[in-house]
Order: C-alpha cells, then sequence, then structure tokens
C-alpha cells in the first residue's frame, strides 16, 4: 500500500482471483526473452543497481548513451520480435 490518498493499492501486487491462473502457468513456454539492452549515461551506475540486487541474466547488456534507451526483443512461435531501435 502506498501512503498516496489518490492510489488504494499496491501498483507492483498482483492480486488474482481464487480461479485465475497467472499465465506463465499456462504457457507453453514457447515465447522468452531474447534480449534486451538497457542504454544511458549512468551506465556503471545503472549495472551495479542491477548487480546489487542480483538482477542479471545472459540476455540483460548495458550500454553507455547521452539518451536513456531501452531495446528487447521477444523470440515468439511467430518469430523474433523486436522493441526498439
Amino acid at each position: 500500500m502506498t501512503n498516496d490518498p489518490q492510489l488504494t493499492m499496491n501498483p507492483l501486487f498482483v492480486n488474482w482471483s481464487e480461479s485465475a491462473e497467472p499465465s506463465s502457468l499456462e504457457s507453453d513456454g514457447s515465447s522468452y526473452l531474447k534480449s534486451l539492452e538497457l542504454a544511458t549515461p549512468y551506465k556503471e551506475e545503472v549495472e551495479q543497481l542491477f548487480v546489487s540486487n542480483r538482477i542479471l541474466f545472459q540476455q540483460l547488456k548495458f550500454s553507455k548513451r547521452q539518451q536513456a534507451k531501452i531495446r528487447f526483443a521477444l523470440q515468439t512461435p511467430k518469430g523474433l520480435i523486436k522493441f526498439g531501435k
């Protein structure tokens, strides 16, 4: 919960109804994250944040750029889908 009176729920918590199943339980695993690139002028600081919280995985890459950017690709049954340029 948050102290903001206009926000009456925690936006990072999913409250599943008893009959609902998270989509990850229904997935056949045929779609997955192929790559994720985070570009930022603060590459070292952002990378350290991920390292200190043990949020690292093979598909995650960091790059230093003047303008922040996120690029990622998903491998799906219908082929590779890329987001960002």
